[in-house]
């Protein structure tokens, strides 16, 4: 986390400080980007970034930190609208939801974009909480599709919510080289599909086990 120094900032130059860090960030990997280059772009004294932070990691994960903060609170936002639905119709629109979060944001898009392409040491150390914070929302969803009598209650929801949320990253790990906007349709049909074996399983009805 930051140091008191940057949180007694001006909201100005605090927000300067982010900003240039996203710009970065998002531009380059995090090995590539240097403290150099960050203060360069927010103009200020590279001494006053270690009276901020303790170093480039820490800036790092503060802002995915922010960004995952940001979202988590536009999708439950975006829960409460569709509260009466079905609870595989509120996943869809919440995956809808998402890309309407990642245009509204493109800075927080892009960083997390440049954070999938990282080693995976640097991944699970900076998403890990996050990663299972996560699994918990879709985990509460699920929750509430059993209450409702839509849900299987044999079903181990830890492990629905694992597979859900690992397909979503593997299929934003297939579309990292293109605008978001042109993969919308294709990323949301191959949701659609993900929700019906969810929904449907795998074995035919007629088929003995």
């Amino acid at each position: 986390m930051p140091k008191d120094t940057f949180f007694n900032l001006g909201e100005e130059k605090k927000n300067r400080v982010l900003d240039a860090a996203l710009e970065e960030f998002g531009n380059r990997s995090f090995h590539q980007t240097t403290v150099s280059d960050i203060v360069r772009r927010a103009e200020i004294p590279k001494g006053s970034f270690y009276q901020y932070f303790e170093d480039k990691k820490d800036l790092y994960s503060y802002l995915i930190k922010i960004s995952q903060e940001k979202k988590l609170n536009f999708m439950s936002k975006a829960l409460e609208e569709m509260a009466e639905e079905s609870v595989f119709t509120q996943l869809r629109k919440l995956y809808r939801a998402g890309f309407r979060f990642a245009e509204n944001n493109p800075k927080l898009l892009a960083i997390g974009q440049s954070l999938i392409k990282e080693d995976q040491a640097l991944r699970q150390e900076l998403l890990g909480k996050s990663a299972s914070s996560g699994e918990d929302f879709i985990i509460k969803m699920l929750e509430q599709g059993v209450e409702e009598g839509e849900i299987n209650p044999e079903v181990n929801l830890s492990v629905a919510a694992s597979i859900i949320t690992q397909y979503n990253l593997n299929l934003v790990d297939l579309f990292l080289e293109k605008p978001i906007q042109e993969e919308a349709e294709e990323f949301l049909s191959k949701i659609d599909d993900m929700l019906y074996i969810i929904k449907n399983g795998l074995l035919k009805e007629d088929v003995p086990e």
